[in-house]
């Protein structure tokens, strides 16, 4: 049987019913039910759904993200760097030259007066004979040589009273200041030749001339000769309260501690800030002491003096020593730090100190560790690290050959790079 005819096959309709399309189509819908569905669900309301969830979780990346992004502009670094010190002994003497004189160092000079006084009372009246003691300049206008004078030279002044000088001095020769010769000029104190008040000198200025000029008719009794600074005073015999010697030294020596420690804080206050200045080198001169006795035995000691300074300046200084004693070290690549406390004394304190204003050459010595510290470049350093890996920070640190050790902090800690401006970048040197 073919395909095509098993079409034409009806099903054949069984006897006692009928059936039609309309009856059919009732009777489905007579038994159709409504379909079976599972009860609805509906989310509790404390639960959120998907979708808000993803807009939290949206918002967390993007305030993550702008915080990490505006980082970037709050960047900040630290560096810590100790440079290499080293420690130099010194022992070693140095020539300095009042001129200026080329390659050579150079010192100035500069001196500060004053005067202490201190009381003591004294029960013991005994006689006594005492000199006139006072100071005078001598002035030296014979020619540019300078006049040596022996301890003891004698002065006489217009009424034929004679003094002698305390100590041998040398007065220099003439001067050519600013187109015009001045005369040489000393300091030096003087004792009356005899005991008395007669030597006692109230006037502030008295002129007077060499005695042994004036003996040998030298022409020089014109052109040296001397001045009084301030009165001539203590001359006197006869009774009067007096102090123990030994006492008395005890006073002098506490008074010329006192003086010396005051007028040096005084010169100190007067100095320059790029200034060396030695106190070693400082010399208290001219020391002139006077007594004032009262009628109840109560007697005042009263020290005046001058303190001489020797004075350098700092960076000729430094340059001058590092050039001479340290081999391969200048001030390009590291610096004394102790330089203004260095033990600065002179070679031969007696000879320089017999005339300080005079000197023309200086000698000292220089016995102490000299604190080398190397030069570290912070603002050349840091324009460096600007926007640079953090890898690449110890091969830019190498450029830096005075550097013993270095530590660093990136802020936040998570960047990368150092940042941008190099103001943002602060270096320490542990030895400021």
């Amino acid at each position: 049987m073919s395909l095509s005819k098993l079409h034409d096959i009806k099903k054949p309709v069984r006897h006692g019913s009928v059936s039609t399309n309309k009856t059919v189509e009732a009777s489905i819908k007579t038994s159709k039910r409504p379909p079976v569905t599972s009860p609805r669900h509906y989310p509790h309301r404390s639960q959120k759904s998907s979708g808000g969830k993803s807009i939290w979780y949206l918002a967390f990346i993007l305030v993550v993200g702008l915080f990490f992004g505006l980082s970037v502009f709050f960047t900040q670094a630290e560096i810590i760097i100790t440079p290499i010190v080293e420690n130099v002994p010194l022992n070693e003497r140095f020539i300095s030259h009042k001129k200026s004189i080329s390659q050579e160092l150079t010192f100035d000079t500069m001196v500060v007066e004053g005067s202490v006084s201190q009381s003591v009372t004294s029960n013991e009246k005994r006689k006594v004979e005492e000199r006139a003691k006072g100071f005078v300049r001598i002035y030296n206008d014979s020619g540019s040589q300078s006049q040596p004078l022996r301890i003891d030279t004698r002065l006489v002044d217009e009424k034929g009273r004679v003094y002698k000088t305390v100590k041998a001095v040398t007065v220099p020769g003439q001067k050519m200041v600013s187109g015009q010769l001045n005369p040489g000029v000393i300091e030096v104190e003087i004792y009356a030749d005899n005991f008395g008040e007669e030597y006692n000198e109230s006037k502030e200025e008295i002129t007077l001339r060499f005695v042994g000029f004036q003996e040998s008719k030298n022409p020089k009794f014109e052109t040296i000769y001397a001045k009084t600074l301030g009165t001539i005073e203590g001359g006197y015999i006869g009774e009067k309260y007096v102090i123990p010697q030994e006492e008395k030294d005890a006073v002098i020596l506490n008074l010329t501690e006192k003086l010396t420690n005051d007028l040096f804080e005084k010169s100190t206050a007067q100095v320059p800030n790029q200034a060396i200045f030695p106190k070693k080198l400082s010399v208290l001169m001219d020391k002139k002491v006077t007594e004032n006795i009262d009628e109840s035995g109560s007697v005042t000691l009263t020290l005046s003096a001058k303190l001489f300074n020797v004075l350098f300046n700092a960076v000729e200084f430094e340059k001058y020593i590092l050039a001479t004693s340290i081999v391969g070290v200048s001030q390009e690549t590291a610096y004394i730090s102790n330089l203004h406390n260095l033990n600065i004394i002179y070679v031969d304190e007696t000879l320089q100190t017999t005339n300080p204003e005079s000197l023309e050459n200086l000698a000292f010595q220089i016995e102490d560790n000299l604190e080398i510290i190397s030069i570290v470049n912070k603002e050349s350093l840091s324009f460096e690290l600007v926007g640079q890996k953090r890898k690449d920070f110890q091969s830019i640190i190498s450029k830096h050959p005075g550097i013993k050790s270095v530590e660093y902090d990136i802020d936040p800690f998570w960047r990368s790079r150092f940042p941008d401006k190099d103001e943002d970048i602060k270096i320490i040197l542990t030895t400021e």
